[in-house]
């Protein structure tokens, strides 16, 4: 993941040389979230296992431009991927892609809480299968938190 900086006056100008940021098994989609209940910055960013199915690592930092570290849940395994997550309705996905926290507010601050759902999108392997993608029957689903023990 590459980082850039401007100053909000000199946007959309102005960009700074990118810099990396985080190095790691990262497909796309990733978003930073400013903490409204803590300190530092959650970024979600999907990732993809060899077979396709796809994923959420969360990495936190407690600056911007400070260093990102995975946060991983206390069952192991990564934020929200499909083998962790109980499915109420039946097995319906093998995937959590594009997925974006509901957030505090709505402007350009993306503010939100480290324990907040997450909207994303889903599908079953099987039904996603040798379509291209503009084929695929995606769906959407809401992944809230589970408490804590």
């Amino acid at each position: 993941i590459w980082r850039s900086r401007t100053e909000i006056d000199d946007f959309p100008h102005g960009w700074s040389p990118p810099t990396l940021a985080y190095c790691g098994d990262v497909f796309e989609a990733n978003h930073v979230y400013k903490l409204a209940d803590r300190s530092g910055y959650l970024n979600l960013v999907e990732a993809q296992r060899p077979d396709d199915r796809r994923y959420y690592k969360a990495l936190h930092a407690e600056r911007l431009d400070g260093e990102w570290t995975e946060v991983r849940p206390a069952h192991g395994g990564h934020y929200a991927e499909p083998d962790h997550v109980q499915q109420l309705a039946g097995r319906w996905t093998d995937s959590v892609s594009h997925g974006e926290l509901l957030r505090v507010g709505h402007d350009e601050r993306l503010e939100a809480r480290a324990e907040a759902p997450l909207l994303f999108q889903g599908v079953r392997h099987a039904d996603r299968n040798g379509k291209p993608y503009g084929e695929i029957p995606w769906g959407i689903g809401l992944l809230t938190p589970a408490p804590a023990d």
